[in-house]
């Protein structure tokens, strides 16, 4: 699995190196999209299946902690980079750094679990693939084409559709591709909402930033990345410290922290004008990512513990939605700018009340967040005692 993933990516991060249009380098983005997707899930399952429930918290924080650099750290190498080399550049390193994985890891990596084996229902693959990579495609369309475009609602009706049939197939076959009794268990489907929310306003943000940075603010791209540099390191740390805090106050107090910085962050943003000195910038989205870090990882692992009976099953639809609703983040909160704007973002008025429009509409979605978090949310064994006092 390792060296399959690992040199699925190596070749992604060749052609996307030696493309020569855009249809090639997205081929080549797919492939490296592919190849992360596998192996973050494979990750996660093995530290599921390896440790005792117990310590998944910290376990989960700790990686979160490893791989919270590579954003990061991306935002501000790319920026550099693209500001004074070559695009090119970063896919040379991405496909250096992948060919020494797999001299590494080749020798080292074994294999700990047996293997059974399970009939591949290629129709349920199929499916999935077409119904997800609709869904995705056309939110992510639309911040090119717009709401009406057939671009946006073709493969959006397409993945739909798809989707459906898919839910209706792994109903109705004995060896389905996902055991989707996960959405019987009340608290695993709040769970998911809740992280679902948090990927869209998390990449709303990561989307939305850089454009007004640059195109309302008239910063550089080096500058916009610098901005976010900070708080992006600090939300890694905190992804350890939120776990930390799970394990010595309680899922429930971690969230409501959690909120209430992320509130502090976006009334932050609301507050900007196409002035605003950069060290406020920087203050604001400190607060902002500690918000995000203080919540991620704990609710991401609080929710698959509430079907750790078939954590597989619960890692992959958890995955897949907040993966969808990262991509729909990523495009529909630029669209209402732009929107807004009239079609063009500009060092205006106009396009800085469109961007505090959008920042208030995140900071409505994490108001209902902490709502739950203070009304619904709770730790595990206090959930199963209530369940035994009412059975």
């Amino acid at each position: 699995m390792f060296i399959s993933v690992i040199s699925l990516f190596l070749i992604g991060s060749i052609i996307s190196y030696f493309s020569q249009s855009i249809e090639v380098l997205i081929l080549g983005r797919v492939l490296e999209g592919i190849s992360n997707g596998i192996l973050m899930l494979y990750i996660q399952i093995l530290i599921y299946k390896i440790l005792p429930e117990e310590k998944w918290q910290i376990s989960m924080g700790f990686f979160g902690l490893i791989i919270g650099f590579a954003p990061v750290c991306g935002m501000f190498v790319g920026g550099f980079i693209i500001d004074n080399y070559s695009w090119r550049v970063i896919f040379e390193l991405f496909s250096i750094a992948s060919f020494i994985l797999l001299i590494i890891g080749y020798p080292l990596i074994k294999n700990i679990f047996k293997t059974e084996y399970h009939p591949l229902d290629v129709i349920s693959v199929v499916l999935s693939i077409v119904g997800v990579t609709g869904i995705i495609l056309g939110f992510t369309n639309i911040a090119e084409f717009g709401f009406d475009s057939l671009f946006v609602i073709i493969p959006f009706i397409i993945g739909v559709i798809t989707v459906i049939l898919f839910i209706k197939r792994q109903n109705l076959i004995d060896d389905s591709l996902l055991n989707l009794k996960v959405f019987e268990e009340k608290y695993f489907v709040i769970g998911t909402l809740y992280v679902c929310v948090l990927y869209l306003c998390l990449n709303g943000c990561t989307a939305l930033l850089p454009v007004y940075f640059q195109g309302i603010a008239y910063h550089s791209a080096t500058t916009s990345a610098l901005i976010n540099f900070p708080g992006g390191i600090l939300m890694i740390v905190t992804n350890f410290i939120g776990a930390i805090l799970v394990s010595k106050i309680g899922i429930k107090k971690v969230l409501i922290a959690s909120c209430s910085l992320m509130i502090v962050g976006f009334v932050g943003m609301i507050t900007y004008t196409v002035d605003s000195a950069v060290m406020y910038y920087i203050r604001t989205q400190v607060i902002r990512y500690l918000g995000f870090g203080l919540g991620l990882i704990p609710v991401t692992t609080w929710t698959i513990a509430m079907v750790s009976d078939i954590v597989e099953d619960g890692s992959a639809v958890n995955n897949t939605l907040r993966q969808i609703s990262a991509a729909i983040g990523s495009s529909i909160f630029l669209v209402i700018v732009v929107y807004i704007s009239g079609g063009n973002i500009t060092h205006s008025v106009v396009s800085m009340n469109s961007f505090k429009i959008v920042s208030a509409l995140m900071l409505v979605l994490i108001l209902i967040l902490l709502l739950i978090a203070i009304f619904i949310i709770d730790d595990k064994e206090k959930i199963l005692v209530k369940r035994n006092k009412n059975s």
